[in-house]
């Protein structure tokens, strides 16, 4: 659109519009506040650079005067040439040098004449369109119905302003997320609802008429719900044409990922010369590189929904055969479920800690948790009163509890991280060891124990809990959080914005990347029991798992949740547990294996 309209501004002033091209630029006057802006722009631009020339002209020529053969160069006087050569007179009106001056400030007076009646035409041609532009304003292209977190709009001058529910949203706006656990959701006069994740910045279109139905992506992630109505999404990687579809658009810095659950799409390179139709229950990647893009079938979900349990708890974990569920909250308490219908069995009062770790002992009596503020709580199930043990006066930085319950991780500001072994039979918790190094993050696995511990940086060490003897030492670009350990120790899971969520294979000493870090954050990580499996928790409301021996993606559930804070498995994989935002958690019915 601008290399048209510079054209017809082009044409405008040198006066050889037609009567079609009038009216098409009158009619991107009309529509579009970007064009009306360069327009005037161009206008004065060009009136003050041929304002310059002209002036300049009129140097060059005096110069020229002065530096003619025979000039002495003082104006308006005749050069004496020897003796004979008559005294200096006055240069006659009808003298060269008189000619050019005269001709040079009739140009300027005709110039400034010229300059002043194409100001007032460009300026008429405005009035006409802000004449027309007075009819009544169109509807907003689309309304903001949902926000968490910070969520600012862009003006077309570039300036950030935060924006409330039910804002419009008009052509040439952009909307920016934040990266903190943000969101927006936006939607359309026709249905088309836009969710947007956090870190993402999305720009609507310039035109109102001709690019309604199309969106820029520049970064970040957002889920479509399309409309009957053609919609376009661009990233600088792709063009996804949808229709009555439900998808999700991922943009990397190198490549565009669309994940079809609903209908078809058509997807193309930004030049058009690659296309493919992705169609349901499919993905596919386009990257700046001119690669073939090749749909792939999605891991299938084998997910239903079975239960939504409403500000249940912060923290969840299964019984051992799957039937109960157990969840926490520093206010509301303790709860115990049964997985089959739903009905509360037991609950007890909570502690104002929020559980830095929660755990079903393999009996399914008692239920271990590590409060944020230090303290050890021991509930058996249908007790009123859960025991409360303080290990550390000092606030605790980072805790865990293995998934039998045994162990508990603590990690303080003093530049320790202690471990303990509790007895959930008599009620008892006892101090094994202590590593001397301060953490970010620390994690248990069951057997062995293995204790994982990143620092501020980057690393992360993996130690024998009960010798305290360094095992494995790993490195990732800046400070993984969240962090996972297997029940056997042997895989390593951490998450980082700058290396994505990476598994690692201690025992083959090999590394995958499962996930990029540059578009949705991952909150939370956990193992299956057995290993096999690694799931993930991301801030778009989904739940990722890969098999641990290749790094093969085996599932893709859309939650419902805003974010996914935890996600765990029962034992033998048939259930899932998720916590999303404002605590609320679901139960669903899976097949992982």
């Amino acid at each position: 659109m601008e290399d048209r309209l510079l054209e017809l501004v082009d044409a405008y002033l040198e006066n050889r519009l037609t009567d079609p091209e009038t009216g098409e630029l009158r009619e991107l006057l009309r529509t579009s506040p970007e064009a009306r802006q360069t327009f005037w722009e161009y206008v004065e631009q060009h009136v003050l650079i041929d304002d310059l020339l002209a002036e300049a002209r009129g140097r060059d020529l005096a110069l020229a005067e002065e530096a003619a053969p025979g000039s002495s160069g003082v104006r308006g006087c005749r050069p004496v040439i020897g003796d004979s050569t008559p005294s200096p007179q006055p240069l006659s009106p009808k003298g060269r040098g008189a000619s050019q001056q005269s001709r040079h400030l009739d140009g300027g007076r005709h110039f400034s004449a010229w300059a002043g009646a194409l100001t007032a035409v460009a300026a008429g041609l405005l009035l006409a369109v802000g004449l027309w532009w007075r009819a009544p304003a169109p509807e907003p292209l689309a309304m903001v119905r949902a926000l968490g977190g910070d969520v600012q709009v862009i003006d077309l001058s570039g300036k950030m302003v935060p924006v409330t529910t039910d804002a419009p949203l008009a052509v040439g706006q952009a909307l920016h997320v934040g990266d903190e656990d943000s969101q927006a959701e936006v939607s359309f006069a026709d249905g088309t609802q836009v969710t947007l994740g956090a870190g993402t910045d999305l720009r609507f279109p310039a035109s109102a008429r001709k690019e309604a139905r199309r969106l820029h992506l520049d970064r970040g992630a957002v889920q479509v719900q399309a409309a009957a109505p053609a919609l376009v999404v661009t990233t600088d990687h792709a063009r996804i044409t949808a229709s009555a579809t439900r998808f999700r658009l991922y943009r990397e810095a190198t490549a565009s990922r669309v994940e079809l659950e609903e209908g078809k799409v058509r997807l193309e390179s930004p030049a058009g010369t690659n296309a493919v139709e992705v169609d349901e229950g499919s993905f596919a990647v386009a990257t700046a590189e001119a690669r073939p893009m090749v749909p792939q079938p999605l891991p299938p979900s084998h997910c239903r929904l079975r239960h939504t349990l409403l500000r249940a708890g912060d923290a969840v974990c299964f019984s051992r055969d799957g039937t109960g569920l157990i969840a926490s909250h520093f206010s509301r308490g303790w709860k115990a479920w049964d997985t089959h219908d739903g009905t509360l069995r037991a609950a007890a009062p909570g502690s104002g800690q929020r559980a830095s770790g929660l755990a079903l002992t393999p009996d399914g009596a008692t239920a271990v948790a590590l409060g944020n503020a230090g303290t050890a709580m021991l509930w058996k199930i249908g007790e009123p009163q859960p025991v409360k043990t303080r290990l550390r006066e000092k606030q605790l930085r980072c805790g865990a509890v293995s998934a039998d319950g045994r162990w508990l991780a603590q990690g303080t500001g003093t530049g320790e991280v202690a471990l303990w072994e509790a007895d959930p039979g008599h009620g008892s918790i006892s101090l094994r060891q202590s590593v001397p190094l301060k953490p970010s993050r620390v994690v248990l696995s069951c057997v062995g124990p293995h204790l994982a511990v990143s620092r501020w940086g980057g690393d992360i060490l993996v130690f024998e809990a009960k010798t305290g003897r360094e095992v494995g030492r790993y490195k990732l670009r800046r400070t993984p959080a969240p962090l996972a350990l297997s029940a056997d120790g042997r895989y390593l899971a951490a998450y980082a914005s700058s290396d994505g969520l990476v598994l690692f294979d201690r025992q083959a000493d090999a590394r995958h990347t499962l996930w990029p870090g540059e578009v949705t954050r991952v909150e939370h990580v956990e193992f299956s029991a057995d290993g096999r499996t690694v799931l993930a928790g991301l801030d778009d409301g989904t739940v990722r798992a890969w098999a641990t021996a290749d790094g093969r993606p085996v599932l893709v559930l859309d939650t419902g949740h805003r974010l996914v804070n935890r996600v765990t498995a029962s034992a033998d994989q048939s259930l899932l547990a998720t916590v999303g935002d404002n605590d609320c958690v679901k139960v669903w019915e899976c097949a992982l294996r």
